[in-house]
């Protein structure tokens, strides 16, 4: 029962990979892709990058370490709540999206229509998302380990 419980949600995954736009995924694809063999870290890195762009990218991700490695995903190693989806920030305060200019915590830019490239500000980014929270980063070198912190 719980294995095809397993398989029916690895399939809905699958399928919402392969239907939805993933801009600004790459990067988080880039971090399985890139792995020879699979690890908790390797698959905890992808994700909380993924979780960065919503839900899409993250089953995105999902599928690519399904069919590389043939592991299902943890649930749990997705960041619940916290993770900072830029794209869609960006995209709410009318740019086209997200682009990594640098790669550490803040390297992140939102780029207009006309390729130019406009700081954020991640405090605002939260209160967006959640209405509350404070921006922190895990890594200065891993632009993906922003979240939001509720105190």
């Amino acid at each position: 029962m719980k294995e095809s419980i397993v398989l029916v949600v690895l399939g809905l995954v699958m399928a919402m990979a392969s239907d939805i736009s993933l801009a600004g995924c790459d990067q988080c694809l880039a971090v399985v892709r890139g792995s020879s063999q699979w690890s908790e870290q390797m698959t905890t890195r992808a994700m909380q990058c993924a979780s960065s762009f919503g839900s899409a990218c993250v089953a995105a991700v999902s599928k690519e370490i399904f069919e590389k490695f043939r592991v299902i995903v943890d649930w749990r190693l997705v960041p619940q709540g916290g993770g900072l989806d830029l794209d869609a920030y960006c995209r709410a305060k009318g740019y086209t999206g997200v682009s990594l200019e640098e790669n550490n915590a803040h390297g992140w830019k939102c780029r207009d229509s006309g390729g130019g490239l406009h700081g954020m500000d991640l405090y605002d980014a939260c209160a967006w998302q959640y209405g509350r929270g404070r921006p922190i980063y895990g890594d200065f070198n891993d632009p993906c380990s922003w979240k939001c912190v509720f105190e």
